[in-house]
């Protein structure tokens, strides 16, 4: 796994809990990391009133994130 597939698993759980991204919302791969260190940040919606501000680092060893 890369963080790219991390970032499209991310992406799917998103959607699936019925939440959108909004516009913003970054998955970025941290330069020279050869896809293994990577960064999600922004906003995801939920409904009119409620929305989820995320910030993680993300760092892949092995088969997943950790």
């Amino acid at each position: 796994m890369d963080v790219w597939e991390y970032f499209e698993t991310k992406r799917r759980e998103i959607s699936d809990a019925s939440s959108f991204l909004e516009d913003g919302f970054v998955f970025a791969e941290q330069r020279g990391s050869d896809g293994k260190r990577g960064r999600v940040w922004g906003r995801a919606t939920i409904n009119d009133r409620a929305f989820i501000q995320i910030s993680e680092t993300v760092v892949v060893q092995g088969w997943g994130p950790s």
